[in-house]
């Protein structure tokens, strides 16, 4: 099964965000868009920071959930994680102040968002 391999970012000094395929050049990041992505021309410059890869999956509303994303997990409690990227996988990680768990820390792997390829999770927003 192949996924699309996209990513989203920040415009720099802006709450815009876009999406496409990322470049790096001198520690820049930019983002291309549209179908035509020659590696010719930048794109549109944003937050490094802010940078994160679609994960493949879907949320209940059909929203793709990136990594960065906040999603609300149906019967979790507490009910929201967020989406990172942790030893070469996407994962649900912790968010929030804990005694057990320091921010961003593993908690379960991503496949929870989904049941029987039915989705489980709502995006509510993100860490940016």
């Amino acid at each position: 099964m192949k996924r699309p391999i996209k990513f989203r970012g920040r415009l720099l000094n802006s709450d815009v965000w876009v999406f496409g395929y990322l470049q790096v050049f001198n520690e820049r990041a930019y983002i291309k868009t549209g179908e035509h992505h020659s590696r010719f021309g930048m794109g549109f410059e944003v937050d490094p920071n802010t940078v994160g890869q679609y994960t493949g999956i879907n949320d209940k509303t059909g929203c793709e959930i990136f990594e960065g994303d906040l999603v609300d997990l149906d019967g979790w409690n507490p009910k929201t994680y967020q989406i990172s990227f942790i030893e070469a996988g996407f994962c649900l990680a912790w968010h929030g102040k804990s005694e057990t768990f320091r921010e961003g820390e593993f908690v379960a792997d991503i496949h929870y968002v989904q049941h029987a390829r039915e989705p489980r999770a709502t995006v509510v927003g993100n860490i940016y």
